[in-house]
Parts: C-alpha cells; structure tokens; sequence
C-alpha cells in the first residue's frame, strides 16, 4: 500500500512542521502590535505647522560671502605646475 519513499516523504514534512511551529510559535492575542516607523515621528512633527526648522548656532542674518574666481595657475599653486596635464585634469 505505501512504499517506503511516501513514509519518509511523510515523515520528514511532520518533522518540519514541527519544528517550525515550534520556532514560529502560535498566536496567543498578546503579541505587540507591529512597530510603526511613522506614528512616532507624526506625533513629535503634529505640535507645529512649520515648514522651517532653525539649526542651532546659527545666526539668521549671517549671509554667505560670493566666492571670487581665481586663475587656473594659482588655484592648484603647490599642487600642480600651472599649464600641466595634471593642472587641467584638475579644472576640468
């Protein structure tokens, strides 16, 4: 009636459900809901309607200085001898 290939296939599926009901275990209605990365992060964001965060220790008033442009030969000056292949490698 079964030939001994069913009764190990058989065999080995029990011991693999078995196991894996014994890892996974089963539900008893007290787990802990799952963990929601955006619950606690709209409840911090909810107190302000502000688009603009200021960072601290920085003033507002404090503007950025217009960078001048320098020549190509002084800007790499004690890295690369100006009109050098590694010069203008570096500007491009």
């Amino acid at each position: 009636m079964f030939d001994i290939y069913t009764i190990i296939f058989l065999a080995l599926a029990v011991f693999i459900f078995l196991r894996l009901r014994s890892v996974l275990g089963q539900r008893t209605g007290r787990e802990r809901p799952p963990y929601d990365p955006y619950s606690a992060r709209d409840a911090v964001r909810g107190a302000t309607n502000d688009n603009v965060v200021t960072l601290p220790g920085r003033a507002a008033d404090t503007a950025q200085k217009p960078v001048e442009p320098t020549e190509p030969g002084e800007r790499w000056k004690g890295i690369a001898e100006s009109g050098s292949a590694l010069a203008a490698g570096l500007d491009s």
